[in-house]
C-alpha cells in the first residue's frame, strides 16, 4: 500500500518516468537486499533501514533467515 501511493505521488507531482524511476529504484534495492540482507542500518527489534540512491525514500524491512520483508 505504501509503494502504491508512493507511486500514485510521483505520478501526479513528477510524472509516469519518476514514478518509473522510484519503481526501479525499489526493485533494485529489494534485489541487494537479497543478496546482502544485513547491508542496512539497524533500528532494532529486528527492523533494518536502507536508504535509496535516486529517490529521497528510505526502505524499511526485516531479514529473517530466508525472506525479506520491506
Amino acid at each position: 500500500a505504501d509503494m502504491a501511493d508512493a507511486v500514485d505521488f510521483y505520478v501526479s507531482e513528477g510524472g509516469a518516468e519518476a514514478a518509473r524511476e522510484l519503481v526501479l529504484e525499489v526493485r533494485r534495492l529489494a534485489g541487494v537486499l537479497t543478496a546482502w540482507p544485513r547491508l542496512g542500518r539497524d533500528v532494532g527489534q529486528g527492523v533494518r533501514i536502507i536508504s535509496a540512491r535516486r529517490v529521497p525514500y528510505d526502505l524499511v524491512y526485516r531479514a529473517d533467515r530466508d525472506e525479506v520483508g520491506i
